[in-house]
């Protein structure tokens, strides 16, 4: 993987897609982007697949894997539950404070630290908006992020010994994400919705499987034009599902490791992708119950003024410095001296 890449800037893009998606249903509770917002949440677990497959196969011992991973998602999660709920909540709640405090909605949102299950309301906030009492709806995929690290872990460890069988064994786990999206699960698993944790693995195990086959499959930087195309044409339809799950990872990581001049330079004052997508939706439902009379284009250009913004703060304060705790999580001779690629420890 080039040391100079697009992977910082997908997913930006990503993040900020993932905002816009939102913005109609935060500002006026419809939905005509739904599946930009599909397309976005896909490209993010191919990219993750595909990185954090990068990650395993340099160090593959599962407790500074998955310490690096937490190190990763971790600290601006938190960061995220936390604002809401002690900051956030206090501030534009209904209820009296000590009402609020004693609620067992609050108790109930501050388990999404554990990250199963995930709370999405806070008693008395965002009562009255649009989309009410949906605190940070964007949350939803953090767990399902952290079952792929811990089912990548898990399948690392088992074919330890028998690496060469580990291409097969992510072909049939796709071959098995497509069988059950045509005879999708109901219900829940470890408090995850099923079919969503099964499309999510899809668009994981491609990834996984473009970073073990970077050798043998040929990737294009411009097969986005054909893929976005095939889904705007397909919009509605039941091909769609598949070019999001499966067309859209090749897509997403042929281009992300390409070296395309000033994209790839994105990254240079930092990545705020993460704290663009963990604090967007709050910072989305936060403006609309202080200005309820917003118009659309306002509320849009602020969202992501104050998103971007928020993301690089984030970075800077609170993901950046946590990163460095990584050398605790690095090989005993490669603690000091090599530095990681930043894409990896962001993936």
């Amino acid at each position: 993987m080039a040391q100079k890449n697009n992977f910082d800037f997908v997913r930006i893009v990503a993040a900020l897609a993932v905002l816009v998606s939102h913005a109609r249903p935060i500002h006026d509770a419809t939905y005509p982007l739904g599946d930009l917002g599909a397309a976005a949440v896909f490209a993010f677990f191919a990219v993750s697949g595909y990185l954090v497959s990068a990650s395993w196969e340099r160090d593959p011992h599962p407790f500074r894997f998955l310490l690096r991973r937490a190190l990763r998602i971790v600290p601006g999660f938190f960061c995220a539950i936390l604002l809401a709920a002690c900051v956030v909540g206090p501030m534009l709640t209904t209820l009296p404070g000590a009402v609020y405090l004693t609620d067992p909605r609050f108790a109930l949102y501050l388990r999404s630290l554990l990250l199963y299950p995930m709370g999405f309301v806070l008693p008395g906030v965002f009562e009255h908006n649009p989309l009410a009492n949906n605190v940070n709806g964007s949350l939803w995929t953090l767990p399902l992020e952290a079952t792929m690290y811990f089912g990548l872990c898990a399948l690392g460890r088992a074919l330890y010994f028998v690496r060469r069988a580990t291409v097969p064994v992510l072909v049939a786990l796709l071959a098995a994400g497509c069988w059950l999206e045509i005879h999708p699960p109901s219900g829940n698993v470890c408090m995850m919705n099923a079919h969503e944790l099964v499309r999510a693995g899809t668009s994981f195990a491609t990834g996984a499987l473009l970073w073990h086959l970077r050798k043998r499959i040929p990737l294009f930087s411009w097969a986005w034009l054909p893929v976005a195309a095939a889904i705007i044409m397909t919009r509605g339809s039941a091909v769609e599902i598949w070019l999001l799950m499966l067309a859209i990872p090749y897509a997403v990581i042929s281009f992300a490791v390409t070296e395309t001049p000033y994209l790839s330079r994105i990254g240079a004052l930092g990545d705020p992708s993460y704290g663009i997508y963990v604090y967007a939706f709050l910072i989305q439902q936060t403006l609309m119950a202080l200005f309820p009379h917003i118009e659309f284009g306002p509320f849009v250009l602020a969202s992501i003024i104050l998103s971007v913004a928020s993301g690089y703060m984030s970075w800077h304060i609170i993901e950046k410095p946590a990163l460095r705790l990584k050398n605790f999580a690095a090989q005993p001779n490669t603690a000091s001296g090599n530095k990681t690629n930043r894409s990896a420890s962001a993936g």
